[in-house]
């Protein structure tokens, strides 16, 4: 991790925002100046480069051989709130003669120092005041001895050969009383022959904390100051270039496929170049980067996040709207409503910022171009490319982290890592099958619905067979109940994203190499529930009714007949797998003995009649057939689930007038168990309203 200082610069080499040259002329000016007491400043924002330019006019007047400019460097804002500034100025004063082997002329100016140290306004004036006072006569003695000193120092200074450059930095960082006291302290000993003064500042804030004392602090500036300079700011282009070889230090190990050139350069030049405009704003924002990127580098877009970062450190109110705003954003919300938030997240602010932040917006989420329309197809794109904008990706750019149970990046590029061994695949699939995701489902879930985003070029041809090889062997255990949809809005069930995930791949398959794909899977199968469900997919393909199904043009399987073959394979599967005891408890039971019965009825019935001989297997088998209906309570707006038993699919395999007496036999057995008695009720009730009709 890289923290960029916010150290100023010191060399010509490090300099690539054009202070250079600035620096240099102003070092030459310096160099030719002849009258006395000059007072050259630099104006500028905070964090536009002024202390850089200091230091390398700095260094430009080291490069003359035998200098003839002695350099006093001052910050009083290391000193700010300690004690007399006055007495710190000369002290660092003295030392700079005395390195530069003046030290008779900085014994003199410590002289004349304790003598105004203790002046808070210039000395002819003490002396006017002083005059005044009862005690004039001390006062005349003690400023005629000021007098005097200053008029030594002066002869002193004109003796010396060599100008001394005083450079006072951070002005604008001092309290409003400090300030004065800088102005002051310039003001009275500025006309010193020789001696040249280098002040920078914010002239906004100086001249706002010298208002409450002078008229116009501008006005007052302009008493003192013969020189002033606007530091030059960088060109726009400068700063950017400055701000994207710190990107490219942050991104050295991204793939270039992971990043949209196109997409970055449109929100880099139309909404975050807005935000960029002192060399400060480009180091506060890779530093933010430097600590934030890293934690989620694997799980974000690029793009998306440092548009979005440069809202947090530039924008915070904006940033805040957003993070809160994550429903409507992405994709929940109407025209009427996405119009209004965009108006109270302006409001405010001036044209150009209006225009930039709505780039960046629109850039972060699509959605809001209300003149463009999104279909299904893009969420997956938004999800694959792990855009804000995709639901499932919104959370992670706030947290800094992957939702605890959540199917991260990285373990989805694991996955397609290990696709070549299939039997890596199934470990996977059975462990994450283990353990707890999101909203009480397990990670599998989770998993299974990320990988539908990778079916394309993500998977290498060769090995779709293995992975398809892998959901058949892992099969029923895919198809866990904690991963049933809950609710009319809930998400899938597993067994629609593993349909997803294998018709997917077996069109990336020749039409002729299919039918053996699916074949040798079943093959490998010890579970028949996925097997019957996904043949009976393949069979739907074949069905007149496109609209309701959404049969494609072109079948997997071009020839309803080659799908034959693999049912009958099926059959003798579930032939074998119905002697264990866990037969009866597949998933989906009713849907694999449908097509059991239409291959052999009779061996089918005959089963059915032996494994439901005890009463917990017959109440076990009716569950199947409890369908859930969602409802909204209209006092409290929770959503409740009830259920009732759909004697109508019971029907091809039991008669109800023949078990009515069991059923009513195991209810009095059992009046304690809740759960066995809600399937009972449920079956009693919907056999007495069939009576009724």
């Amino acid at each position: 991790m890289i923290i960029h200082s916010d150290e100023p610069l010191r060399d010509p080499s490090q300099d690539v925002l054009g202070y250079s040259s600035f620096a240099y002329q102003l070092a030459k000016t310096i160099r030719h100046i002849s009258s006395e007491g000059t007072v050259l400043s630099i104006h500028g924002p905070w964090g536009s480069g002024k202390t850089s330019v200091l230091n390398l006019v700095q260094h430009h007047l080291k490069q003359e051989q035998d200098s003839q400019v002695i350099v006093v460097s001052f910050n009083p804002w290391w000193f700010s709130g300690q004690e007399d500034l006055t007495i710190r100025f000369f002290a660092a004063l003295k030392a700079a003669l005395n390195q530069a082997d003046a030290g008779d002329l900085a014994n003199l100016l410590l002289d004349f120092a304790d003598l105004v140290s203790e002046v808070d306004v210039p000395w002819y004036v003490k002396i006017a005041y002083r005059l005044i006072s009862q005690f004039k006569k001390k006062c005349i003695e003690k400023y005629a001895l000021i007098d005097q000193k200053r008029e030594t120092l002066v002869n002193a200074l004109r003796k010396q050969k060599k100008k001394i450059l005083i450079i006072i930095d951070d002005i604008d960082r001092l309290t409003k009383e400090e300030v004065s006291q800088i102005f002051k302290l310039v003001k009275s000993v500025a006309n010193f022959p020789n001696v040249i003064y280098l002040l920078a500042f914010d002239e906004n804030v100086v001249a706002h904390a010298l208002k409450e004392q002078f008229i116009s602090g501008k006005d007052y500036l302009k008493k003192i100051i013969q020189v002033p300079f606007e530091l030059p700011q960088p060109e726009k282009n400068e700063l950017i270039s400055f701000l994207c070889k710190r990107l490219d230090q942050l991104l050295s190990d991204l793939p270039r496929e992971h990043f949209d050139q196109q997409r970055w350069h449109t929100t880099l030049l139309r909404g975050i170049q807005y935000y960029i405009k002192t060399p400060r704003d480009v180091i506060r924002l890779m530093n933010t980067l430097n600590v934030t990127y890293q934690c989620v580098r694997n799980e974000v877009n690029p793009v998306d996040f440092i548009a979005l970062e440069t809202l947090r450190v530039f924008c915070p109110d904006s940033y805040h709207l957003v993070r809160t705003n994550s429903t409507l954003l992405t994709g929940g919300g109407d025209d009427k409503s996405s119009k209004q938030w965009i108006e109270s997240l302006l409001e405010g602010k001036n044209s150009e910022e209006q225009a930039a932040l709505t780039s960046i917006l629109e850039a972060l989420f699509p959605k809001l171009h209300r003149t463009i329309k999104f279909d299904a197809g893009w969420q997956v794109s938004w999800r694959k490319n792990r855009q804000i904008c995709s639901p499932d990706c919104f959370t992670t750019y706030f947290r800094l982290a992957v939702p605890i149970g959540s199917i991260s990046h990285t373990e989805m590029e694991h996955a397609l890592s290990i696709a070549k061994d299939s039997g890596a695949f199934v470990t996977l699939l059975l462990r994450l099958n283990e353990e707890e995701g999101v909203n009480g489902r397990t990670r599998l879930h989770g998993f299974l619905n990320r990988l539908t985003d990778f079916t394309q070029e993500a998977l290498r041809q060769e090995d779709i067979p293995n992975v398809i090889k892998a959901l058949f062997c892992v099969g029923d255990q895919l198809l866990s109940i904690k991963d049933r949809q809950k609710s009319f809005w809930d998400a899938p069930d597993n067994v629609f994203y593993v349909w997803d995930i294998i018709s997917k791949l077996l069109r990336r398959i020749s039409s002729e190499n299919r039918i053996k794909i699916i074949a040798d899977s079943i093959g490998c199968s010890n579970s028949v529930s996925l097997i019957f469900f996904i043949l009976g997919r393949l069979q739907l393909e074949h069905t007149e009714d496109i609209a309701s199904i959404g049969r494609p043009e072109n079948p997997l399987i071009p020839k309803h007949e080659e799908l034959i073959p693999l049912f009958q394979l099926a059959a003798k599967k579930t032939k074998k797998l119905a002697q264990s005891p866990q037969f009866l408890r597949s998933p989906y039971l009713p849907m694999v003995l449908k097509s059991w019965k239409e291959e052999n009825p009779s061996e089918m019935n005959e089963w059915l009649t032996g494994a439901l001989t005890k009463d917990e297997d017959l109440i076990q088998f009716l569950r199947y057939f409890m369908l859930p209906e969602f409802h909204i309570d209209p006092f409290s707006g929770f959503h409740q689930t009830r259920y009732t038993l759909e004697l109508d699919k019971l029907d091809p395999f039991l008669n109800s007038d023949q078990i009515i007496d069991r059923i009513r036999s195991i209810k009095s057995k059992n009046s304690d168990s809740q759960d066995i008695l809600s399937i009972i009720n449920c079956f009693i009730h919907s056999y007495e309203e069939r009576l009724k009709c």
